[in-house]
Order: structure tokens, then sequence, then C-alpha cells
């Protein structure tokens, strides 16, 4: 099953490759205060959606580590950066694919580019809130066209209730970690073969998803190249799970 998971994340790296080619270099800007930063020239919807898949992708590929290591708390955490960054990424591309760029897309675009302080010389006096979309109305956008879309809201909706528990170290989700054999929190990696097999399968729920907004984004971009290859495996990957 893992090998199946890791021969559609090489894929997926494939595909960003492909999507990088259409990416400007990006360069050192002064931020002031004798801070610098890497930036695109361009800041636009297409490099967003390129830099939120990659840190999905990114996220898998260490999912595939944790989970190999028993660290299944870790993963929890990280899905929820991945699920996020992949909302972010559709929520994007279906704006550019329906060409219908909203003031929400608008406000998290900036958001997204922009400095969290407004002096880097007192970082501290000018941090400030992030301004992007609200993630409910990221969550609306994305299922609005769908057949059922309030019942679709509620499952996203779920999902990110259920992750937050591993970001904040809920009881629940720190359990989850607890081996009744040992009688401790195995904080040197989980071996119970159960609490393992249902984490590798929220990884592939994870893993397929990702894949979804990869499709749509690679419409956005115009970029077909890998299309058929990714539709034919994202395919037999729902029907089989390898």
């Amino acid at each position: 099953m893992r090998d199946s998971y890791r021969k559609l994340l090489d894929l997926y790296a494939e595909i960003l490759v492909d999507l990088e080619e259409g990416m400007e270099n990006p360069v050192e800007v002064d931020l002031g205060a004798g801070n610098v930063a890497l930036k695109f020239p361009q800041q636009d919807a297409q490099h967003a959606m390129i830099m939120k898949i990659a840190v999905a992708i990114s996220g898998l590929n260490a999912c595939m580590i944790l989970l190999d290591a028993g660290h299944v708390f870790e993963i929890g955490v990280l899905e929820r950066t991945i699920e996020d960054a992949a909302q972010d990424a559709n929520f994007f591309a279906k704006a550019v694919v329906r060409q219908e760029w909203t003031k929400h897309h608008e406000k998290h675009l900036a958001d997204f580019w922009a400095e969290p302080f407004d002096d880097a010389g007192d970082v501290t006096g000018t941090i400030r809130r992030s301004d992007g979309a609200k993630r409910d109305k990221i969550r609306s956008y994305l299922v609005d066209k769908s057949p059922d879309p309030y019942n679709a809201g509620r499952a996203g909706t779920t999902i990110f209730v259920l992750d937050s528990g591993y970001i904040h170290a809920h009881s629940r989700n720190i359990m989850e970690i607890y081996d009744h054999r040992t009688q401790q929190l195995a904080v040197a990696g989980v071996t119970l073969p159960l609490t393992l097999l249902g984490y590798q399968a929220d990884v592939g729920g994870y893993l397929f998803r990702v894949g979804i907004v990869l499709h749509r984004i690679m419409k956005a971009l115009h970029r077909t190249r890998h299309e058929s290859e990714l539709t034919e495996q994202l395919t037999r990957f729902a029907q089989t799970g390898a």
C-alpha cells in the first residue's frame, strides 16, 4: 500500500516540476533594518497556488516518513497544514478556471503575499493579524456547485475541527499514541498495527484529495502534460487504494 502512495507522490513531484517551469526566479528584497527575503517578482495567483500545492506535497512526503517511524500524532498535525494549503490552492485554481475572481480571492491573495509586520525594524511593535478570507468562506466556495453542498461543507468543517485537536494537543488526540500493552504514551513511535493502519488510510485520503487539487491547478494553468496519467492513477487509487 505504501509503495502505491510513493508512486503517486513521485508523479505529483514530476507535475510540480512542470508547473514550476512557468514561475519567475525569486529575487532578494530589502525589508529594511538589514533584513532580506527571497520573493517572487510576480506575486499573482499562479505563483501562490503552485507554492501552496508544493507545501501540501512536501507535507505528504513527511507523513510517509512519520508513518514509517510510527509518529502518528505528528501526522495529524501535518494533515491540518496539508488540508489548509490544498484548500487555498484549490480556492485560487477554481476561481481561475471559472473566471470569477471575487473580493474574497483578492483579499486572500493579498494576505498571502503580505509580510506579517509593517516595519522590519520593529517587528514586535508592528505585527499584524492575518487578513485573508475566513476558512468557512473558502470551504463554502469550494463546495457551492457540488451535488450536496450542505453535507460537503459539514464534512470540511468536521475535518478542520478534528485536525485542530492535533494542533492544540487535545486529550482525545493525545490518547491515540497510548499503548495499552505498555500502559505508556508511545513518544518514540506507535507500533500498534491497527493504529498504524488507521493513519495510513488517513494519509491515503489526503493524498487523493491533493491529487484532485493538483489536477485543477493543471487545468487552471493549461499544463496538460501529465493530465491523462494523473487521471488514470487517481481513478485507480479511488477504486483500489493502490
